[in-house]
């Protein structure tokens, strides 16, 4: 139906999580709540039939969730592709420590094991400027957030935060009990950091080489034990080594991904293209297109009346959360197909959905 009542985008429109100050436990219940929302109203089930499943069918695959938030999205395809029987491995990336936190905790519980990489992009990421994803991708802000530069990350918001209380799996005090995860975070909690190494969440940084062992990386040569490597003679007893991570997070940008080197098969993202600025919105799909050697697909929410109306309603459901008002103000600043269509560049197109739903399509030739 045509856009009456959200006649033109309102980009300017600031989201209440964007704000590094917000309320924690609203954040906390926002990221929960979204597995919620993304399931009924993101549509992703019909993308992976459309865009994935043929390429699965050929053999394993990898896919690159970008600005993954709570990691809600990756945690459901993942899932998707082992209830039909295929091999995707997923990574999620997301600039926000508190998205990292969140989506590393709901990992380590489901059904593949959740790595947590190094700290890229913490150090020289975005500013949070109106512009944290939503549903399942938080932590892209305002110019940057996907490589551009910009200010210090958020911090936590309360005390609670930094204790971990909210988020156990990741404190930022560096001399918490548990083992260090990268140049700034720590597991802390119930599960030790020890508990994560053997479990295969201590992931490397960039997702490459072996596994980690109790003592560090385990390379394709020998073992480790508790005195460190063994040689191929050696015939002392060791624990064989944890499973690599088929489903891990990390906190990065995607053009740090780029400069690695690294590739997937697929590159998607939720939420994310109506929170972008031009400059930044052709960055991610440069990049997109740099990573992706099958097919990108960024799913955002198409503006409508109807969906406006409809959402204004089912937000309702949750309070204690920046689901509705954040969600009304997304779809405020989402666009038309026709607007999309016109900022898209060459080899992209742009894919109404149902419901209510708008997707930006590369694939590769």
């Amino acid at each position: 139906m045509p856009t009456l009542i959200l006649r033109d985008r309102q980009p300017e429109l600031v989201e209440l999580m964007d704000d590094p100050a917000c309320d924690a436990r609203m954040l906390a219940r926002t990221y929960a709540n979204f597995r919620v929302v993304n399931r009924l109203l993101a549509g992703w089930r019909g993308v992976f039939a459309r865009h994935f499943e043929a390429r699965l069918r050929q053999g394993p695959a990898t896919l690159l969730d970008v600005g993954c938030g709570g990691g809600d999205v990756a945690r459901y395809l993942h899932a998707l592709a082992a209830r039909r029987g295929f091999s995707l491995a997923i990574t999620g990336i997301d600039p926000d420590p508190r998205a990292v936190a969140f989506a590393v905790g709901g990992a380590a519980g489901h059904g593949g094991a959740a790595g947590l990489g190094g700290a890229a992009g913490l150090g020289g990421g975005a500013g949070r400027g109106g512009a944290a994803g939503r549903g399942g991708s938080a932590g892209l802000g305002g110019a940057a957030g996907l490589g551009g530069a910009g200010g210090a990350p958020p911090g936590r918001s309360d005390a609670n935060m930094e204790k971990g209380h909210l988020f156990p799996q990741v404190s930022s005090d560096r001399e918490s009990e548990g083992g260090k995860v990268g140049p700034n975070y720590t597991f802390e909690g119930s599960e030790t950091a020890e508990t994560y190494k053997n479990r295969g969440v201590f992931y490397d940084g960039r997702g490459a080489g072996g596994a980690r062992g109790a003592d560090g990386p385990v390379s394709s040569g020998g073992s480790t034990d508790a005195d460190g490597p063994t040689d191929a003679g050696d015939t002392r007893a060791t624990a064989p080594p944890p499973p690599a991570a088929t489903l891990q997070f990390r906190a990065a940008h995607s053009s740090d991904l780029v400069r690695e080197g690294r590739r997937f098969d697929f590159v998607i993202s939720n939420h994310v293209l109506h929170h972008l600025d031009a400059e930044t919105r052709e960055v991610l799909l440069q990049d997109s297109q740099a990573l992706a050697t099958h097919t990108a697909v960024h799913n955002d929410i198409r503006r409508d009346d109807l969906g406006y109306l409809g959402f204004s309603v089912f937000g309702l459901a949750f309070p204690g959360s920046f689901i509705r008002t954040d969600g009304l103000r997304s779809i405020r600043r989402s666009y038309t197909p026709a607007e999309l269509a016109a900022v898209l560049p060459a080899g992209w197109r742009a894919e109404p959905a149902w419901p209510f739903r708008l997707l930006a399509v590369w694939r590769h030739d």
